[in-house]
């Protein structure tokens, strides 16, 4: 076998609980008793809890007295309808729908707790008929512990009935939250300008993240100079959200506004918009850390508009002396401080600060809302150690099909006894586990399944399922594996890491072997597509003979100009001794967070440039405190070092 190795991390989704059995592409259902579902009058409502899918059958259904008020779709009432009673987990915007997930027409109504609804006066609080094509959807406000009546059925102009599944998702404020900022009553709660920053305006507006009109948000406006927004909600002692593996401080957050105009570099260049990595800062007063997200956004200009939730992880640092990281970003310490530090700072954190500016346009908007520390910021599930192999037949040529091995974690707090697999192209479709994988996720085992009619370059993702013994509780992720070529050259063991030093840099090490006739006697590196900013050295190998069907190490290559989250490609080239091309291959990955923040960065732009220069200059001769602004290297007042270290560590 040709072996394709990448290590990647896969964060699961959120646990699904299956009321019944797993609902996946397999279309598993409730079964139906005599006369009926089991759920099908109100009073045997079936008692469900939290996000997930939930299976669903309303085939020989019958249509109960209750509950027909909905007229919704323009007809009155929901015919062949089953019940479910679901305990909400969240205090915030419930979606229920059928969308995709269901084979018949269907209508959906929500009513305040579980006593069946009598009529008159056992009015729904949303109904909806036909959101989606035939099937539905409702949004609807939810408060945490309470229950709720869900009706599904159809309408009676088509009343059919059908096999399927619900899928709920509850948008908000989770129940066990230690704390939680919402702004939902209209106040700032405490934020306003910063001392040391104060050309802000803090105001609160709607609507928020879910788009109800009663969702309020706190809406920052930069108007000229350093500009952040300070508040001690939630601050404290945060020992005990470090101690627990799911701790982190959440936070949703909307550019309204860039600051782009036309002249600035970095707006022309993407046609009147930037990316903007979500940030959030913590601080004590002595020291500061700064999170800097990893997927940045856009303003409605852009192609990342709208509201975005991120996650900070609140922990401590890890074996190797670093600050907590995931897949939204990575925690660094402000100043040029040590990353020891962090460990007294999140022992007493008196300050959350809302950074602003993004340009040197005073007229950029933002908001941030849900400002949250949360202890259930957990994957239900990880997958990592991903090998694809390109299975070969008896001759040694690649049969088309390719095996993919790959080691899960169980965080779902259910503890797993199958693996399933509900695509066609992947098998097995279930993987009985040799033992029970513990939910906590204290232990891993490795997983291997085969992948047919792939394409050579595609990137094939496919379904994970966790489920218990009896296939009622469950986990769900997605992996996704990009394909190699196995025809031309099989590259493995690819490895990309931070060079360290501060500029962003990264290196590029991988394994090559030749599926070519041909003996490989030169190699070409280039960046794609054509024209882009990012470089790689060497960029040229003199290759010391590579053998058909053998292996060879390369590297160390260093890459410089790619922004961290980017996916990049490096085509890779090879020749025969003439010069003669054998192959080309595009290797992709994305490129990992080189925690690029520098204290010089005065602005938190992600780069130092011509703005923290700016910076340094009004504030020249400025003493800490008050007003210190410039001082790049913490010395208590801004003077030509601070100069000279803004110079040293520019960027653009």
């Amino acid at each position: 076998m040709c072996t394709y190795r990448r290590k990647r991390v896969f964060p699961g989704a959120a646990a699904i609980v299956c009321a019944a059995a797993a609902f996946v592409a397999l279309a598993w259902t409730t079964p139906a008793h005599a006369g009926g579902p089991v759920n099908d009058e109100c009073s045997n409502a079936i008692a469900i809890s939290g996000d997930g899918s939930f299976a669903l059958d309303t085939s020989g259904a019958t249509t109960g007295a209750e509950g027909q008020s909905c007229a919704d779709g323009g007809a009155v009432g929901i015919v062949n309808d089953v019940w479910f009673c679901w305990t909400a987990t969240c205090s915030g915007i419930v979606t229920i729908e059928t969308c995709g997930v269901t084979n018949f027409d269907s209508k959906i109504a929500l009513y305040d707790g579980c006593e069946c609804p009598v009529q008159p006066g056992g009015d729904p609080l949303c109904c909806n008929d036909d959101a989606c094509g035939v099937q539905s959807q409702i949004i609807c406000d939810v408060i945490c512990g309470q229950e709720y009546l869900i009706q599904v059925g159809s309408s009676p102009v088509n009343p059919t009935g059908g096999t399927g599944g619900i899928r709920i998702i509850c948008q908000g404020d989770p129940c066990d939250e230690p704390c939680c900022v919402d702004f939902d009553d209209d106040t700032t709660n405490g934020f306003g300008p910063c001392s040391f920053a104060p050309n802000i305006v803090v105001t609160t507006d709607s609507p928020g993240p879910s788009g109800n009109a009663n969702d309020f948000y706190l809406r920052l406006r930069d108007t000229s100079g350093s500009s952040q927004a300070c508040g001690t909600a939630c601050t404290g002692d945060w020992t005990d959200i470090a101690a627990d593996p799911c701790g982190a401080l959440c936070f949703d957050f909307r550019v309204f506004f860039d600051g782009c105009v036309p002249g600035i570099p970095a707006c022309d260049a993407n046609g009147g918009f930037i990316f903007i990595p979500p940030r959030i800062i913590i601080s004590n007063g002595t020291s500061t850390a700064v999170f800097v997200g990893s997927n940045p956004v856009t303003d409605d200009d852009g192609p990342n508009g709208g509201w975005h939730s991120v996650c900070a992880p609140i922990g401590p640092l890890d074996s190797a002396g670093n600050l907590p990281n995931n897949e939204d970003g990575a925690w660094v310490m402000a100043g040029g401080a040590p990353n020891s530090d962090w460990t007294t700072l999140i022992t007493n954190v008196t300050e959350i600060r809302l950074p602003i500016d993004f340009t040197a346009n005073p007229a950029e908007i933002a908001g941030y809302d849900n400002i949250c520390l949360r202890t259930d910021v957990c994957p239900c599930m990880v997958i990592e150690e991903e090998e694809i192999l390109c299975d070969l037949d008896a001759t040694g040529q690649p049969s088309g099909t390719y095996t993919v091995n790959f080691s899960v974690t169980n965080f779902s707090g259910v503890d797993a006894q199958y693996v399933l697999f509900p695509d066609s192209n992947v098998s097995p479709n279930v993987i009985p586990l040799s033992s029970l994988l513990p939910g906590d996720g204290s232990s891993s085992q490795s997983v291997s399944v085969t992948i047919t009619n792939g394409t050579p370059g595609e990137l094939f993702c496919f379904d994970v399922i966790l489920a218990d013994v009896n296939i009622e509780e469950c986990c769900s992720s997605e992996l996704c594996v990009e394909l190699p070529d196995c025809d031309c050259m099989l590259l493995t063991n690819v490895d990309v890491q931070c060079v360290g030093d501060g500029t962003g840099a990264i290196t590029l090490t991988f394994d090559l072997t030749n599926l070519t006739p041909d003996i490989v006697e030169h190699m070409f590196l280039v960046p794609q597509p054509i024209g882009t900013s990012v470089t790689i050295d060497p960029d040229y190998v003199d290759v010391p003979t590579l053998n058909p069907f053998t292996t060879q190490s390369f590297g160390v290559f260093t890459i410089n100009g790619a922004a961290e989250g980017e996916i990049i490609c490096i085509r890779i080239s090879i020749h025969d001794e003439n010069l003669g091309e054998c192959c080309s291959q595009d290797l992709c990955f994305t490129v990992p967070s080189c925690q690029r923040f520098s204290p010089c960065d005065l602005n938190l732009s992600g780069t130092v440039d011509v703005f923290d220069l700016l910076i340094v200059l009004d504030s020249w001769g400025d003493t800490c405190p008050p007003d210190c602004d410039g001082d790049a290297n913490d010395d208590g007042v801004v003077d030509v070092f601070d100069l000279l270290l803004v110079l040293s560590n520019w960027t653009v």
